[in-house]
């Protein structure tokens, strides 16, 4: 695909549906809430990003037949958002379990001492339900992991905050399609790694036909040894679900467009591995200013939601 500089900036959001907006009488926290997307991973379950209002704790439940069961990990954090957070199984539970294995990933209010205890640290709640997300997860080794949250440029591309590959690979932007994945529309080639800043190139006509926002479903495909095309058998799966996540592309009408919103600027940002920026490869160039992402609502989409849901 040629480089082609668009007379908008698009800016990508990470897909959260709907914010979770927390019960009342469970612990008090408006709007906390969290995104994750179907992964592979040696037990460390990668959690795009987490809001906290207060002091709280990010919570791994086995799935207990649709309902979060017992706890097998626990990370906590400060108020904040949190980017990419990485959040351990119990060894001897994860070593246990049969691919895909099906998590609950949900959050936990703390009740002040800093320490998770599943007695005093209530589940938080929304909409009558967890407040959180059942996400199936494969089990290999190397990970393999979509965290969006994308850097974005104003140059036709939209980004993706960090990609992890257990071997070399394409991640594909796609359109949406109902529940599925419709045309390619962008795509870039990395090595395996940890990648930031991944850039992906879109068809600019393609762009030029969407509304001011739109859906793009973001996929991780092997890279073979044939010339490359995005065939379901090359698409990394976890049992029926595409490695992947969702963002909510916003058109701008403009040629510089900065959103000042900077990845773990009020939180963390987790890192880790072999870290390669893949803001210089492939594609046009970044511009001027990197761009990045806020919390966008958007229902109706299966790779990467967040909120009261099954994976």
């Amino acid at each position: 695909m040629q480089a082609r500089v668009l007379a908008a900036t698009l800016v990508a959001v990470v897909l959260a549906g709907p914010a979770l907006a927390v019960g009342a009488g469970v612990a008090g926290a408006h709007g906390n809430h969290l995104s994750v997307s179907p992964q592979a991973t040696n037990g460390t379950v990668i959690v795009e990003e987490v809001f906290l209002s207060r002091p709280g704790h990010v919570v791994l439940r086995a799935d207990a037949d649709g309902s979060p069961g017992r706890i097998v990990g626990h990370r906590s954090l400060t108020p904040g958002r949190h980017a990419g957070v990485s959040v351990t199984a119990d060894p001897g539970f994860w070593r246990d379990q049969s691919a895909p294995v099906r998590l609950w990933v949900v959050l936990h209010a703390d009740d002040g001492d800093g320490q998770f205890d599943p007695d005093d640290d209530a589940m938080l709640r929304a909409a009558g339900g967890p407040a959180g997300k059942r996400v199936v997860v494969g089990k290999r080794s190397s990970p393999v992991a979509v965290v969006a949250g994308g850097v974005t440029a104003p140059d036709g591309t939209v980004g993706v905050s960090r990609v992890h590959l257990a071997e070399a690979g394409y991640v594909v932007a796609h359109a949406v399609a109902g529940d599925g994945l419709g045309e390619p529309v962008g795509r870039t080639r990395l090595d395996a790694g940890v990648h930031r800043n991944v850039r992906i190139e879109l068809d600019p006509a393609f762009v030029r036909r969407q509304d001011d926002r739109f859906p793009l479903r973001v996929v991780v495909y092997r890279a073979g040894d044939d010339p490359f095309s995005p065939t379901p058998d090359r698409r990394v799966t976890v049992g029926d679900r595409p490695v992947g996540s969702d963002l909510l592309v916003r058109k701008q009408p403009s040629t510089v467009g900065v959103v000042t919103a900077t990845p773990g600027e009020t939180g963390t940002s987790d890192d880790s591995g072999t870290t390669r920026d893949a803001s210089s490869s492939g594609g046009a160039g970044f511009g001027v200013s990197l761009a990045v992402a806020a919390v966008a609502v958007l229902a109706g989409l299966g790779v990467g939601r967040c909120g009261t849901g099954r994976d």
